[in-house]
């Protein structure tokens, strides 16, 4: 999550990963891996309810997201 956090093209939203994986100190089954995936790729799923919010704007050079 730590990595997730600090890379650049997207905002990752902790508390709604968590809420999607359920009880991380235990195994998490791969169901709940795939719900995220889910939650990545479809469209209609409502902007409140994302993961990860992409950015769409280019990257620099850096690897940096302009504004």
């Amino acid at each position: 999550m730590l990595r997730l956090e600090h890379q650049s093209g997207f905002d990752f939203h902790r508390e709604r990963f968590l809420k999607m994986l359920g009880n991380t100190k235990e195994p998490i089954a791969i169901e709940r891996i795939m719900d995220v995936i889910r939650n990545l790729k479809d469209d209609s799923v409502p902007e409140a309810q994302n993961i990860f919010t992409i950015h769409s704007e280019p990257v620099t050079k850096k690897g940096i997201w302009r504004r």
